[in-house]
């Protein structure tokens, strides 16, 4: 069963504490944090940029106290690991839900297709610049 992350208003302002104590520069932060969080997806192929950008900030908010106390370096780079934890999870089980998708249209098709129309299923799954890739 998937974890609900949730951010709450005071792990919230815990969490822009953490990144400043200017309360102002602060929300710079996080604003350009939450930015480069969008990049990254949308690097990734993944249309729901916005949405997993949130997942990093409310997971990272919702540890913060446990983070906080004794995380040392670039905070930025805190979420990036765990953004890249997230794109982690969502290949792992976009992966498994496309290999039993690509399996049950097989065993539904003749022989000879079944390569290529797997092959074909796999190649929508990955992003455009490594789709074109494969392809050439």
């Amino acid at each position: 069963m998937k974890k609900i992350w949730t951010i709450t208003p005071d792990s919230f302002n815990k969490l822009l504490l953490w990144l400043d104590a200017d309360s102002d520069q602060a929300a710079s932060k996080y604003q350009l944090i939450q930015a480069k969080l969008i990049k990254i997806f949308i690097s990734r192929g993944f249309s729901n940029a916005e949405d997993l950008a949130d997942e990093v900030l409310n997971r990272v908010s919702s540890k913060i106290d446990e983070i906080a106390p004794k995380y040392e370096g670039n905070k930025s780079a805190y979420f990036v690991a765990v953004a890249s934890k997230i794109i982690f999870e969502t290949n792992r089980n976009n992966k498994e839900i496309s290999l039993n998708e690509a399996i049950t249209k097989a065993e539904m098709e003749s022989e000879p297709d079944l390569k290529f129309n797997c092959l074909d299923e796999c190649l929508k799954k990955l992003p455009p610049d490594q789709h074109q890739l494969i392809l050439s």
